[in-house]
């Protein structure tokens, strides 16, 4: 007899132990697909309020914040500095003193005391010529000086010997004067005969003859003395013109500079006018301008001038010193000099040079260009502020970063001036913009480097 009930209770059993030892791969599919799908749908609405909360201002990926909480960023603080209205130029510096040293005479070149390039002072010997021929006429000529002076005193004695006989004569005539007179008074009364004062007059009439005798020669003395001494003047004016032709032979600085090229060498034969070297002063060079025309009111002695290089680097300080009266022709521009010292000789006569003109300055607000984010055609900076208290207490980063729109000026160098949106002593953000957002946690750099720097190692015990 058999029994259902028990059939019917045994066989589920041996069906469930069989359907889990041996499952098909049919019923397995639909289980890993629909479970799949579960997690995409969760990952995905996770990401989606983490990109949100970014957008809001909830900062930034953790990968990118420092250990403190916060995004690594240089700061700056905001200050006034000077602001430059200026223009460019470019321009050629030019010495004040410049001069190529050429021979007076001929002659051939012996001596070089000197070299190229070398800093001289005013009389320094450069180049001798050879002398021979000159020291031989200069030696010819003080010989005539010698004989010229011989002559002229010979006559200068002749004179004066002959003045004293003159003044001896003058006695004589007026001793027979006096003769003359006193025979004629005895004559008439009668004392003396006629023949006394015949005898008077003759002797009066002979010293009178004797004296301008006298006076002849003195005039003819007189006269070869003055020739002597004009042919004195001659020899040494010669002398002195032979003199300074064997000085010539000697080349030397006519003032202090720098010597150029000296393109002769020892034997060679220069004529009148041959290039030896050249001398230039280059203590103080001049650099020309050609200012536009409508800058002329602008323009004054004294205003500041700088040489600056490619990147807008000063390179040298120096002012106007000259300004032209008239515009330059069909350029319509005025010509200005600027003075520089160049005691340190970097500067070169005929350099080509960039010059900056300041024409105005004046403080303001300067800010790196790297610190500016622009958005929708506006201009925007973020600051370091402190965060405001949180509702429930609980302590929050040190610093975030504020957006702030600016109003930007001219740029000078890799600066732009700030003419609103920011104050002197505000922290200014200058490192990583592109990562921040209004209100995301920052940490200055110098924080960081303190954070991770190790700690000093214990003393030797």
């Amino acid at each position: 007899m058999t029994h259902p009930t028990q059939e019917s209770a045994i066989s589920p059993s041996s069906d469930r132990e069989a359907s889990s030892s041996t499952p098909s791969s049919s019923s397995k599919r639909p289980w890993l697909i629909g479970l799949g799908i579960i997690l995409l749908l969760v990952g995905g609405g996770v990401g989606w309020r983490w990109w949100m909360s970014s957008q809001a201002g909830g900062g930034a990926p953790e990968g990118m914040m420092m250990p403190g909480g916060g995004l690594p960023v240089q700061l700056e603080t905001v200050e006034r500095s000077p602001i430059e209205e200026s223009s460019e130029f470019i321009g050629n510096l030019e010495s004040r003193n410049s001069v190529s040293l050429r021979p007076e005479i001929e002659g051939r070149v012996v001596e070089i005391y000197a070299e190229p390039g070398q800093q001289v002072e005013a009389g320094t010997p450069i180049v001798q010529l050879s002398p021979d021929e000159l020291q031989s006429d200069l030696a010819s000529l003080l010989a005539d000086i010698n004989s010229a002076r011989a002559i002229r005193a010979s006559s200068a004695s002749e004179v004066d010997a002959l003045i004293a006989d003159r003044v001896a004569a003058v006695a004589e005539v007026d001793l027979q004067q006096e003769e003359f007179n006193r025979a004629s008074a005895l004559v008439e009364e009668g004392a003396f005969p006629q023949q006394q004062l015949d005898l008077a007059a003759r002797n009066l009439d002979s010293a009178i003859a004797q004296l301008n005798a006298l006076d002849r020669r003195i005039d003819s003395a007189r006269a070869n003395l003055a020739e002597s001494e004009a042919a004195l003047e001659r020899a040494q004016a010669d002398a002195a013109s032979a003199n300074a032709r064997l000085q010539d032979t000697v080349v030397v600085a006519p003032f202090n500079g720098t010597l150029g090229d000296i393109p002769v060498k020892v034997g060679d034969f220069v004529s009148q006018g041959d290039l030896l070297t050249s001398v230039t002063q280059d203590q103080t060079l001049e650099l020309r301008l050609s200012v536009p025309i409508e800058r002329r009111p602008l323009m004054r002695n004294g205003l500041p001038v700088e040489l600056v290089d490619t990147q807008g680097t000063t390179l040298r300080q120096g002012q106007v010193s000259f300004i032209a009266p008239q515009v330059e022709p069909g350029a319509q521009t005025v010509l200005a000099k600027a003075s520089f010292s160049n005691g340190d000789r970097r500067l070169l006569d005929g350099q080509s040079v960039r010059a900056r003109m300041i024409w105005n300055q004046e403080n303001g607000i300067l800010i790196p260009t790297e610190a500016i984010a622009r958005i929708a055609g506006q201009t925007f900076v973020y600051i370091a502020v402190a965060p405001p208290p949180s509702e429930d207490g609980s302590e929050g980063p040190a610093l975030i970063a504020q957006q702030r729109q600016v109003t930007l000026g001219s740029i000078q160098g890799n600066r732009y001036q700030v003419l609103e949106g920011l104050e002197p002593g505000e922290q200014l953000i200058v490192s990583g913009i592109l990562n921040l957002s209004d209100g995301v946690p920052i940490m200055p750099e110098e924080q960081e480097a303190a954070e991770e720097a190790p700690p000093a190692p214990e003393a030797n015990k």
